[in-house]
Formats: C-alpha cells, structure tokens, sequence
C-alpha cells in the first residue's frame, strides 16, 4: 500500500481452523498482484479494496481474493477457469495445487465487468 499512496484498502477475514491450515507457498501474491494491476489501477480513480477470506468446506480450505476492481467480462473469467491463463503466476498456482491436491482443487474465477473481480482457491485442507 505504501507503494501506491494508501490508495489500496485491505481487509482479511480467515477464520480460526483456516488460519492453521497448512497451504502451498506463494499461492496468494500474483492474485493480490493481478487485483492491484488489473483490476484496481485500472479504475479512474485507482483506489480499491482488496478482501482476503478463507474458511474450511469439508474437506477443503477455500481461500478468497477479491477486489472491487475493473472487472472482466463473463467470457474472460471463463477462459481463466478453463485453464487458458495468459499468465504464467497464475497458471503456475492452479497446476501445482492440480498435481498436489488432485484435479477438484485450483482456482476459480467470478466476475463483472466494472465491479471486481473474485478468485477462490480450492486446496485439500490436508496436504
């Protein structure tokens, strides 16, 4: 936040048994990072929130990221979920939590264009 003048709100809202869950490493900064480069300084204003949620689901640890951002149409999310990323961060995130986890687990993605953008990731609470 610092780097962007304080423009950047965040809030983190995880609870207890998510919180000591064990998860893979590095699986949230390119999420944060795509939030803040294409989602919230493409605003005009280039000030946003970014929410970090995590809670347990079974047998699964859902963590989210999501920012009030520019958004993307329905079509682009889509081809996120398919697992037709341009990115290589965010590729890389959802094929290792794919060979560690098993094929249920990754990322998805939920969007709209001109509100924000929301990316659960579905990771096997025992890893």
């Amino acid at each position: 936040n610092l780097r962007f003048g304080n423009r950047i709100s965040l809030v983190i809202d995880v609870t207890d048994d998510a919180y000591q869950a064990r998860t893979l490493k590095l699986i949230l900064q390119p999420l944060v990072e795509n939030s803040i480069l294409h989602g919230i300084l493409v605003k005009r204003d280039k000030e946003g929130v970014i929410t970090i949620t995590g809670k347990s689901e079974g047998n699964a640890l859902l963590i989210t990221v999501s920012d009030d951002g520019a958004g993307m149409t329905e079509r682009q999310a889509l081809a996120l979920s398919e697992a037709y990323s341009p990115g290589y961060g965010i590729r890389n995130i959802d094929q290792r939590i794919k060979l560690r986890c098993g094929s249920q687990y990754g990322l998805s993605y939920e969007s709209s264009l001109g509100r924000g953008t929301k990316v659960t990731i579905r990771i096997a609470k025992q890893l």
